[in-house]
């Protein structure tokens, strides 16, 4: 189950892995957090970041990989917020980011994390067809990373739970896009979208989720497609939501997160991502 780690680079089953941190150029950051993902913490670092200082934090990340450089396969852009919005990271940076990763002489695909509200919009496929055009000359591949989290529209986008407004259409649109652009696609799944479920109930939630999803690839015809399973940790917004007593209830451990695996690999790759930036105030892994 383990993806394991090379130094500073982690290792899924698209080969070495290494993740950038873009920061929030917008000084109101994340344009979902006022509304809605009510129980994330992340959307407030870097607020109103400068530009440049963004890049030059980039170019650090990968200075610092030195020889490891030459072994990532895989680079996934992440940011506090939209990677794909021009409010939140500036063309300058995203251009910026895209050329900086020709940097790695052997990558095979770049990720792009955003929201599928984005992805689908004429500013995502905008950034997403000058990415393709900044790496025509390549064989790397262009990936999208979106959350869908969970196949339970109530469990996704209710108040009580993850109160994300994405709904099957925008799943729908996301691999649509997908499709007629030659993407590939890495979709997040929660393995326990609210700290008050059941572990068995997790566990063939993310089933379910993870299964939908290879239904989306089937139906659309996508080549590539890998989740990424991230198990739930307690962050202090969510002791606010739900209270202290979620301190007690039990949380996915590795024989949770290995069921998952086991029972759906077959299906699709899997990547465990078990990093929780530094926000958790409980987590069983």
């Amino acid at each position: 189950m383990a993806n394991g780690k090379i130094g500073s680079i982690r290792v899924s089953p698209r080969g070495p892995r290494f993740e950038v941190l873009l920061k929030n150029e917008n000084a109101k950051g994340c344009v979902f957090y006022g509304r809605q993902c009510n129980h994330c913490d992340i959307p407030t670092l870097g607020m109103g970041i400068n530009p440049k200082e963004n890049q030059r934090l980039l170019v650090e990340d990968i200075v610092k990989l030195g020889d490891e450089k030459d072994l990532v396969k895989q680079v996934n852009l992440y940011g506090s917020g939209n990677v794909l919005s021009r409010i939140e990271i500036s063309d300058e940076t995203f251009n910026f980011a895209i050329t900086s990763m020709l940097m790695f002489r052997n990558l095979e695909c770049i990720g792009i994390d955003s929201r599928p509200e984005i992805a689908i919009s004429r500013m995502g496929k905008e950034r997403i067809e000058h990415a393709l055009y900044i790496i025509s000359r390549t064989s790397i591949r262009f990936e999208v990373i979106v959350g869908y989290e969970t196949q339970d529209v109530q469990l996704r986008t209710s108040e009580g739970g993850l109160h994300k407004m994405i709904s099957e259409k925008h799943m729908e649109q996301v691999f649509q896009l997908a499709k007629e652009l030659g993407l590939g696609l890495q979709i997040n799944v929660m393995l326990m979208p609210v700290p008050t479920m059941q572990l068995r109930d997790a566990v063939e939630e993310a089933v379910r989720t993870i299964e939908r999803v290879k239904e989306l690839q089937n139906k659309f015809g996508v080549a590539f497609v890998l989740v990424n399973l991230h198990p739930l940790y307690i962050t202090r917004k969510m002791l606010a939501k739900w209270g202290e007593g979620i301190l007690s209830n039990p949380l996915p451990s590795h024989a949770e997160i290995q069921e998952v695996v086991s029972r759906c690999g077959r299906l699709l790759p899997i990547f465990v991502g078990l990093d929780d930036e530094g926000l958790s105030v409980k987590k069983d892994y």
